[in-house]
């Protein structure tokens, strides 16, 4: 089955599930986490240390920090991302999205949300954008990550999380610049979409609208102030590029558009665009 249509029917049942139950928090249906891990960073030959975190509502997050290995002429570590990953599995499976980081020179720390992974707890908004302050908290707790840039990467879902925190987070001036992958304005115009792509799921058209809309990316975006980096695969079948190009639109921050091709979130698979992120960072280093 392909990837588009599991994730609508997933989405579908979720949504049908939830009406039903009458659940106040639709949210919920957005997230697919997956408990165990598939694999360790050491497995692809990078260190990495565990790092728990506490949240405000004492939620405990399990997650990986990866250090950078720098040019060893140079000995230089170019910054710090913090990595929001997409709605399914966990850290364990987007970790091929960010292995190439480390080696040019970059810290990264991958963030689990609530209920992925080793975190604990079940994942819903608002309580997810607690578990964004409690991993940008830590980072500026670290000298060595004080020194340098610090940078947020978001893919998919995490982008549009990314995107709307760090918009109206006191944390923003701790950051250099953003970069989203694939990430979507509205949530429930991502629910929309879905239900839109099979004639079989339009009579749950209506239950769309009782998805939250206050946590939208779209309507915080105009209060970054940081540079911003948006990427969409014009190829992408789980996220239509009007929805990242609607979200840039209404950034009105220094910002790039950077147009790619694959499936979602196979970005950072084509040189060229890590060769775009990667000049994109360097030019926004402050």
């Amino acid at each position: 089955m392909k990837r588009k249509t599991l994730y609508t029917l997933t989405l579908t049942m979720a949504l049908l599930t939830s009406l039903l139950s009458g659940c106040q928090n639709l949210t919920r249906l957005y997230f697919f986490p997956e408990s165990g891990y598939r694999l360790t960073p050491d497995q692809l030959n990078l260190a990495w240390q565990p790092v728990e975190l506490k949240t405000r509502d004492n939620t405990t997050l399990k997650n990986w920090w990866l250090p950078a290995q720098p040019d060893p002429d140079t000995g230089e570590v170019l910054g710090t991302i913090l990595f929001l990953h997409g709605n399914a599995e966990n850290i364990s499976t987007h970790i091929h999205s960010i292995a190439w980081l480390p080696r040019q020179g970059y810290n990264v720390f991958m963030l689990d949300y609530r209920g992925f992974g080793h975190s604990e707890g079940n994942p819903k908004l608002p309580e997810v954008f607690q578990d964004i302050d409690a991993a940008a908290i830590w980072l500026q707790t670290q000298e060595s990550v004080r020194q340098k840039p610090l940078y947020l990467l978001g893919q998919s879902i995490g982008g549009a999380l990314g995107a709307t925190w760090i918009s109206q987070t006191n944390h923003q001036d701790a950051f250099s610049a953003v970069v989203l992958d694939a990430p979507f304005a509205s949530w429930p115009g991502m629910a929309r979409y879905a239900m839109s792509r099979q004639w079989q799921t339009w009579p749950l058209l209506p239950g769309t609208y009782l998805v939250p809309a206050q946590w939208d990316a779209e309507q915080h975006i105009q209060k970054l102030k940081k540079p911003l980096l948006v990427i969409h695969s014009i190829e992408d079948e789980i996220i239509p590029t009007a929805q990242s190009r609607k979200l840039y639109d209404k950034s009105y921050t220094r910002k790039q558009w950077l147009e790619a091709r694959g499936p979602h979130i196979a970005t950072f698979g084509q040189r060229e665009n890590r060769s775009s992120v990667l000049q994109f960072l360097q030019d926004h280093h402050l």
